[in-house]
């Protein structure tokens, strides 16, 4: 979920099934479930990033989008036959570095301004020809 002034991203999944493989004593691929919740906080003013159009599509610069700094908590829960584990809801593991923000690049990057996927106006708005996204 997405926060409405989109500072806040929130991840959250809860008893997703899946397989884990067991290598010991022999391998062996065992049901499993997980729960996980994240969340990033952005900080700070959004940054544009990229060159958009105005660089070849191989270029790394070849996208646009505005990015700010964040924080990321998440928590983290699993069982699997038997055996489970659940890290600490009241002391969330802690992120070093987080970013949060939102990306156009390959097909959705063209050149009239449109979405390549459902044709909505670009929301972000595309530098000078021959100019940099700030």
């Amino acid at each position: 979920m997405v926060s409405p002034d989109g500072r806040q991203l929130t991840l959250a999944v809860q008893d997703l099934a899946l397989l884990d493989d067991v290598l010991r004593p022999i391998a062996v691929t065992v049901p499993a479930t997980v729960s996980f919740r994240i969340e990033w906080r952005g900080k700070k003013a959004r940054r544009r990033r990229g060159h958009g159009l105005a660089v070849a599509a191989t270029d790394a610069a070849a996208f646009l989008g505005r990015f700010r700094k964040a924080k990321a908590t998440a928590t983290f829960s699993g069982a699997i036959a038997g055996f489970s584990f659940a890290s600490d809801v009241a002391a969330p593991a802690t992120s070093l570095f987080a970013t949060l923000g939102s990306e156009r690049n390959g097909v959705f990057l063209n050149a009239d301004g449109r979405c390549g996927a459902c044709g909505a106006p670009d929301a972000i708005r595309r530098p000078a020809r021959g100019g940099a996204a700030r």
